[in-house]
């Protein structure tokens, strides 16, 4: 080190040079860096402000529970002394008279800087209205700032039949007049019954009151009342008409095979006036024209596609009412052409009547056709080269578009070729939306803490492969969650308080395949030895994943999976 030297001025000297001597301070930062890692502890606070409003008719909705949880994130827990923690903080307010919701909520800097896209989820229920479970990013809700939910409607369907009370049979175009009360408000449905007599209606889940009026020309009124779960039962929901003055019955019948046939329209003419009616599609093809004046001369028009037109003779009415019955058989001669089709039942293969069918040809709609007590129906004007697709439909019965699809008519000469198998469920009569510690996921991929396209999905994450289910009893898996065994079911995630039952049959019938109470995490043990996914039971999951399924509750599944989708599935929550 040099000796330190005073400076002396000289009168001659022009010019001087200074050299500062450079100094280190990587000291000086070691000192400052636990201050510097404290600042991310910082905490900052924001009012976040939901309100809630009808989707419809945009007016706020006050009393609405809202739900939110957020993440929080430190850099350290001074109470563990853990670094990089996580948590989800939930919160519960119920809307103001104004429709607000605020909540009280603080964020560490750390957060904000290195988790910027965090997301929180909000849902809101009011009454008769609930909302979509939102995902906003968390740091991105502003201070103050107003965030619209909006809730729709929940609706319910209730499916009426109008029948004759004198045969029981379904009687079509009847006008059904629905009236339920919201909050003392009232609200009118207009429907008028189908070929089969029947009317779906959709209503308010929560109404408190509903009226049903259903009526039909040639019959007296009948009037019924009760809540939502009254007409949940079927005898509930059946309308039976009482017929006035004297009808005239009559039957259409296949002039060769002599089965009944079914949607004939039927005129009855006389007067230069034209009644007419459509046979019912209970299969046993009748007809029926009422409050006609007994005295009058007519005579029976009957047309269908499949049949040539034919009319009787005439008849003084009330003669024709005295006929036996099989006098007053009407047949048909059908055409060129015609091709039958079987409705079965797809286990014990006996016919199932009154199925609608929806038939396209060479990609064009043909019409709807309904199958008589044999199960038949017939569709005319085929020729061997056509392109034939039928969807065949009925209330309690699973749709089926895919037993006859794009199939050439020449591959369904046997008849075994032309059945369209019906698998009959039962709907719940109520279920309750998922939530929290009250719902699984039931998923056609396997399930896990990563996303793998077409292979593995996010748990708690609904996309094409599955769905939540709530709490109720699902008399067919097709109904709990359709997605999932479109896609051949493959894991079930079931949330902590959550009980599930799987049986093997629909109607909860057969062997009990899984009987588990949540949490619980299962993958189907066919994708054991995958290496992506073959370590779940020991991994350590990512957060919240980790926590609400920890090691001790994962498992593979005693059998394949893919063999669980055609039972039946009971969610029962505590």
């Amino acid at each position: 080190m040099k000796a330190k030297q005073n400076f002396v001025f000289n009168e001659n000297t022009e010019t001087y040079t200074l050299q500062l001597k450079k100094r280190r301070l990587w000291w000086l930062l070691l000192l400052l860096l636990p201050f510097l890692l404290l600042l991310l502890q910082i905490r900052m606070h924001k009012e976040v402000i939901f309100q809630t409003i009808d989707n419809s008719t945009k007016v706020v909705l006050s009393g609405a529970l809202v739900e939110f949880k957020y993440p929080d994130r430190n850099f350290i827990d001074f109470k563990t002394f853990n670094f990089f923690t996580y948590q989800d903080i939930a919160l519960n307010e119920n809307t103001d008279n104004e429709g607000y919701a605020k909540f009280q909520v603080s964020y560490t800097l750390y957060s904000k800087l290195f988790h910027k896209n965090d997301l929180s989820t909000v849902v809101a229920t009011g009454g008769c209205f609930q909302s979509d479970t939102l995902q906003p990013v968390y740091h991105q809700l502003k201070n103050k700032e107003v965030n619209v939910i909006e809730l729709s409607a929940r609706m319910t369907k209730i499916i009426f039949e109008v029948i004759d009370n004198y045969d029981k049979e379904p009687l079509p175009n009847a006008d059904v007049v629905i009236d339920y009360y919201i909050s003392g408000q009232k609200q009118t449905i207009t429907l008028k019954s189908d070929p089969r007599g029947i009317v779906e209606a959709e209503i308010m889940f929560c109404s408190e009151k509903v009226e049903v009026n259903a009526s039909h020309f040639g019959y007296q009124p009948f009037s019924a009342s009760g809540d939502v779960d009254y007409f949940s039962k079927p005898e509930n929901r059946l309308l039976p008409l009482d017929p006035i003055m004297k009808p005239v019955e009559f039957i259409v019948k296949d002039l060769y095979t002599k089965q009944p046939v079914s949607n004939a329209t039927a005129k009855m003419i006389f007067d230069n006036s034209t009644l007419e009616a459509i046979t019912n599609t209970n299969g046993i093809g009748k007809g029926m024209f009422d409050s006609v004046a007994i005295a009058k001369e007519m005579y029976i028009h009957v047309s269908h596609p499949a049949y040539h037109d034919t009319t009787t003779i005439k008849y003084i009415v009330d003669d024709f009412i005295k006929l036996p019955e099989d006098e007053r058989i009407i047949y048909i001669r059908p055409k060129a052409g015609n091709f039958v089709f079987y409705n079965v039942d797809k286990y014990t293969k006996k016919p199932v009547q009154g199925v609608k069918n929806e038939v396209y040809v060479n990609g064009n709609s043909v019409g709807v056709y309904y199958s008589n007590s044999n199960g038949e129906f017939t569709v005319p004007n085929l020729k061997k080269s056509d392109n034939i697709t039928i969807i065949a439909s009925k209330p309690d019965y699973v749709t089926n578009d895919f037993t006859i699809k794009n199939k050439n008519v020449s591959e369904l000469e046997d008849k075994k070729d032309s059945e369209i198998p019906m698998e009959q469920y039962v709907e719940p009569d109520r279920s309750e939306p998922p939530r929290e510690f009250c719902r699984a996921h039931f998923s056609g991929t396997l399930l896990s803490d990563v996303y793998v396209d077409s292979h593995i999905s996010l748990i708690y994450k609904p996309d094409k492969f599955g769905e939540y289910v709530g709490e109720g009893e699902y008399s067919n898996n097709t109904v709990a969650f359709p997605n999932a065994v479109n896609t051949t079911f493959d894991a079930i995630a079931v949330d902590k308080g959550t009980r599930v039952i799987l049986y093997s049959e629909p109607n909860f019938k057969g062997k009990v395949l899984l009987d588990v109470k949540g949490p619980a995490l299962i993958n189907n043990v066919k994708w054991k030895s995958d290496t992506r996914i073959g370590n779940f039971k020991t991994a350590t999951l990512k957060e919240p994943y980790e926590s609400l399924f920890p090691k001790s509750c994962r498992q593979w599944s005693s059998e394949d999976m893919n063999k669980w989708s055609k039972g039946s599935v009971k969610v029962i929550c505590e």
